[in-house]
């Protein structure tokens, strides 16, 4: 990107920072990010407000936002959960980024399973 915009004479604006910064334009690298976090803070797990995980549930290097539900016996591993996700008990769910189906107008890939988008990376 940058040196075609430099060959074309636009404008290339940087700014410099202090700190880590991380580019976090895929599904892969944002969870490639906020796994750096929690390893830095010798975490398995980032959760957000109101979760409920249900004793027997398997979760292992994963972000759960606000809201998410994860059922007994359900499996997530290095995974993403969105709001409001509910993982019912049989769902093993791995590399995947996880949201409503109803949070999303169009579906370019990944499958629906019940009320979920699920979008391996």
């Amino acid at each position: 990107v940058y040196p075609r915009a430099i060959e074309a004479g636009e404008p290339v604006i940087a700014h410099i920072a202090k700190g880590n910064w991380h580019e976090m334009s895929t599904l892969a690298r944002y969870f490639e990010a906020s796994l750096l976090l929690m390893r830095k803070e010798r975490r398995t797990l980032l959760s957000g407000e109101n979760c409920s995980i249900e004793e027997g549930a398997v979760l292992e290097d994963s972000v759960l936002w606000d809201n998410v539900t994860i059922e007994r016996g359900a499996v997530v591993r290095e995974s993403v959960v969105g709001s409001g996700v509910r993982i019912p008990r049989t769902a093993l769910i791995e590399r995947a980024i996880v949201v409503r189906r109803n949070s999303v107008s169009e579906v370019e890939r990944g499958e629906i399973v019940g009320d979920n988008l699920i979008v391996p990376f």
